[in-house]
């Protein structure tokens, strides 16, 4: 399963937006970042644009392209593609999760993140890309 992701820096500073999953889906309650399942015949950048619109009510400008990660669950294997992006607003909404929040960098640990997120959250924590994306 493909799934276009975008990490979403704040437009004013280097928090990252996050949201949480609803209580009845695949991996309840965990945090994640806004994105999706790729449609058919769907670019993966115009599936992130589409995700983070659907979930989030932001529109975004993508700034890089990140490696793919591919994670084993129980009974399905996902491909993460992730975009680090600038939100072109703060009015993140929680359309399609159920809760919304900015975080800094330095507080993505306090929440809890699917297995699949490890790598990025790992990167993040190490790096300094958010503060170079914006210059």
């Amino acid at each position: 399963m493909n799934i276009a992701i975008a990490i979403i820096k704040h437009p004013k500073d280097d928090r990252i937006l996050i949201a949480q999953r609803k209580a009845d889906v695949h991996l309840a309650n965990f945090w994640e970042f806004p994105g999706g399942k790729c449609h058919p015949g769907e670019t993966l950048r115009q599936a992130v644009r589409r995700e983070t619109r659907e979930e989030v009510g932001l529109e975004i400008d993508i700034l890089e392209e990140w490696n793919s990660i591919t994670h084993d669950y129980p009974g399905r294997t996902v491909t993460l593609f992730p975009f680090l992006c600038r939100a072109l607003s703060d009015d993140a909404r929680p359309l399609g999760n159920g809760k919304v929040a900015w975080v800094t960098v330095a507080e993505l640990p306090n929440y809890e993140f699917p297995e699949a997120n490890a790598p990025l959250i790992r990167r993040l924590l190490r790096s300094t890309v958010l503060t170079a994306a914006a210059v």
